[in-house]
């Protein structure tokens, strides 16, 4: 009888320390969300007031969405149906604000994901885009419509990587060459093919002027009214990215009035949009999967990262305007820098003008990424202020 009690005693004391364990991880798991919670909610009152931020929309929609892009006050993208979201394309104007509308659709015998984050045109309710891993361009519209373009060169040009719209014509850069259509009618105007070399030929559309990076290492300006290239500059810089490299492709060339910013692996670069001269350039080394280098250019004045210190140059006379030690530059926001910590543990809103730090912001744990997106600002990709 005693071996019995001993037994049911030591079974009701492991019974009930396995029960206040499971209890007690239970409390620890939703103190942790409770902290969590806490801590972004601290960390978005912080940026907001910071950056003197108005509230404009929240919608999980954008969390699960690959591909935003905001134009003409419109968000869109293409939504990947993660969390019980269907898949499908989504629009929402946000001035004046509207409800998200989602459209589903399915293109004949391919899926319609645009290529490498990009959306390169929207006009009338419709976005179009490079087909992901095709050679067409495609048009969703918000009514459900959709549409295919330039199909039947499907063997001759290999991945529309990116596509800018100009009038009636449309600039496609592919991995196998640059392509120039006219849009109406699905004809092919002009080209410059790479042959059997793959290169993702980086791209912008100024006005009426196409420039690309051609795959004998110089800088095109192509016009696109006369298709006549105006100059060609060789860069002499390090671009012969690997393929798995090549995704930052929309942080590749920025430009400002007449100045264009372009970067290699050894060198950043300004270009005279009007006359191709070079007229200043940063030796660095980078590895654009892991650096992805962000750039901006305000008036004489360019902000850059290098080796976790960020830059103000007066590029006019190669002066240094400011140097701040341990920062990732992001961009800038009305008059502060938005900057990250070497580390990830901090935001940093520095005065773009002095360099002068006003708020350093932790960084809730598994990020809080705040996105620059034409004049908006998306903070943990769901709630977008101005």
């Amino acid at each position: 009888m005693k071996k019995r009690n001993i037994f049911l005693i030591a079974f009701f004391l492991l019974f009930s320390g396995l029960i206040f364990s499971l209890l007690f991880a239970r409390y620890q798991s939703d103190k942790e969300s409770e902290n969590k919670v806490r801590l972004k909610e601290v960390f978005e009152k912080e940026i907001t007031a910071a950056l003197d931020l108005k509230y404009v929309s929240y919608n999980p929609l954008y969390a699960h969405s690959s591909y935003v892009r905001i134009i003409k006050d419109t968000i869109m993208g293409f939504n990947n149906g993660f969390n019980d979201y269907n898949a499908g394309f989504f629009f929402q104007s946000l001035k004046p604000l509207k409800t998200a509308t989602l459209v589903q659709v399915t293109f004949q015998e391919h899926d319609p994901y645009p290529s490498d984050n990009y959306i390169g045109y929207y006009n009338n309710g419709c976005m179009y885009f490079g087909a992901y891993g095709g050679s067409r361009m495609e048009r969703v519209c918000i009514d459900g419509t959709t549409r295919d373009y330039f199909s039947k060169y499907e063997n001759t040009m290999f991945y529309a990587n990116k596509v800018l719209l100009y009038k009636d014509k449309a600039a496609i850069t592919s991995m196998n060459g640059i392509y120039i259509f006219d849009i109406k009618k699905e004809k092919l105007l002009w080209s410059e093919r790479y042959g059997n070399e793959l290169f993702d030929g980086f791209s912008v559309l100024i006005d009426n002027k196409f420039y690309y990076v051609s795959i004998r290492g110089t800088f095109v300006c192509m016009n696109l009214d006369t298709l006549k290239k105006e100059w060609e500059t060789p860069l002499k810089i390090k671009m012969d990215y690997p393929y798995s490299e090549i995704y930052q492709e929309l942080q590749s060339i920025y430009h400002s009035d007449n100045i264009i910013a372009i970067y290699g692996l050894d060198k950043l670069l300004l270009i005279n949009s009007k006359t191709g001269k070079i007229i200043w350039n940063f030796p660095w080394n980078i590895k654009p999967s892991v650096d992805q280098p962000t750039v901006k250019i305000i008036d004489k004045l360019i902000y850059f990262s290098n080796k976790g210190e960020l830059y103000c140059i007066d590029y006019t006379s190669n002066n240094l305007i400011w140097k701040f030690k341990d920062a990732i530059f992001k961009g800038i926001y009305k008059n502060f820098v938005i900057a990250m910590s070497k580390n990830s543990d901090f935001y940093l809103i520095i005065n773009k003008d002095t360099g002068k730090l006003k708020t350093k912001i932790i960084t809730p744990k598994n990020g809080y990424p705040i996105v620059l997106v034409d004049s908006y600002v998306i903070i943990d990709n769901r709630t977008i202020y101005k």
